[in-house]
């Protein structure tokens, strides 16, 4: 009892938070016919599809990690070393928290993704000549796309963002386990917090606000403005088996039908591709220089990406770093717990 009141004290806001959501958009859902409810399963699939290769991985990176930090003592070591770990990540205590989030995460998914596409019920995708005009002025009077396709327009750095692009996701569900199990409380809920915070506020309310569909389908909403994409979309479909080209027709079939559909939905600014690897970037940057700078780099190539690959107009990502910075220095103020004990403020200013 003393365990599950402690993790349930340390993890109230995580937990009320996603109870509330869920809550509301199942509301909507009745509304909308969305179909939220038919769809959990899946992503409780994904996640588990990851696990057995995240426990894989993250063994191995623990151990390998190990054996360098402590080369004098050799092989030998290990047995002693896997014990160590077992002590550590197969607690009571570590298997509950990471439950907690297990049984969290895929229902929160589920209904940011039903939400992502009740978009056009509440507001039509009117922002994009806006936005595309924002983009071309703030980039001196150039397109953002032709400006990077002069360095980066070759089928193989298009092949190679395509692949990044694709990764996203495992590797955001890789992260996402890493720090269901961390060790390190207050890293690990200020995570989980921004996580969420990130999905709704921008993934939700400002991708509302703001509805928009990207460079890629702007024929589609705006066939007569001055702003042309064409050009775009004739390189990056005379490149065989581009994933991107196949996810966009594949959601753009489904919005046009009105097919609801896991992980569908369209939706440029903000970009939460961006958000979500801004957000690793933080996150790893915190458990080491070394070890975020390869994630820091890899929001770059996210930004850059989205934008080559017509996904996104670059304000989109801009707007995303930008939120997801101050959500995430916003979580440091409104978390209650730090290392899972309550932060009591003083009624007087003290030194620090």
């Amino acid at each position: 009892m003393k365990l599950i009141k402690s993790n349930l004290r340390e993890h109230f806001l995580l937990i009320g938070v996603c109870f509330f959501y869920f809550t509301a958009v199942f509301a909507i859902d009745q509304l909308t016919y969305s179909k939220i409810m038919g769809s959990l399963n899946y992503y409780y699939f994904v996640i588990n599809k990851f696990l057995l290769s995240f426990l894989i991985l993250f063994s191995s990176i623990k151990t390998v990690v190990y054996l360098i930090t402590n080369f004098h003592a050799g092989p030998s070591c290990l047995r002693e070393y896997w014990q160590t770990l077992k002590k550590d990540y197969l607690t009571k205590d570590a298997v509950f928290r990471f439950g907690i989030v297990y049984l969290l995460i895929p229902p929160f998914m589920c209904s940011y993704s039903s939400l992502k596409q009740s978009i056009p019920v509440f507001k039509s995708f009117d922002s994009d000549v806006l936005l595309s005009r924002l983009d071309y002025l703030i980039h001196f009077n150039n397109t953002p796309w032709a400006l990077l396709q002069v360095w980066i327009g070759h089928p193989s750095l298009t092949r190679f963002l395509d692949f990044c692009y694709i990764a996203w996701g495992a590797i955001f569900i890789y992260t996402l386990l890493w720090m269901a199990c961390s060790r390190r409380k207050e890293l690990r809920l200020q995570f989980l917090l921004s996580l969420v915070f990130c999905w709704i506020i921008i993934g939700n309310a400002l991708a509302t606000l703001l509805a928009s569909v990207g460079p890629c389908y702007y024929a589609h909403v705006a066939p007569g403005a001055t702003a042309n994409y064409s050009t775009m979309l004739t390189y990056l479909r005379t490149i065989p088996d581009l994933q991107a080209i196949r996810i966009q027709d594949t959601l753009w079939e489904a919005y046009s039908v009105g097919k609801f559909m896991p992980l569908g939905g369209i939706s440029a600014m903000p970009s939460m591709h961006v958000s979500i690897a801004v957000l690793m970037a933080l996150a790893y940057r915190r458990m080491g220089r070394w070890v975020g700078l390869p994630f820091m780099l890899y929001a770059v190539v996210i930004q850059i990406g989205s934008v080559h690959l017509g996904w996104h107009y670059a304000i989109d990502g801009y707007v995303s770093i930008l939120m997801t910075v101050l959500i995430w220095k916003g979580v440091e103020k409104i978390n209650p717990f730090v290392g899972g004990k309550p932060v009591i403020l003083p009624a007087s200013p003290l030194p620090r």
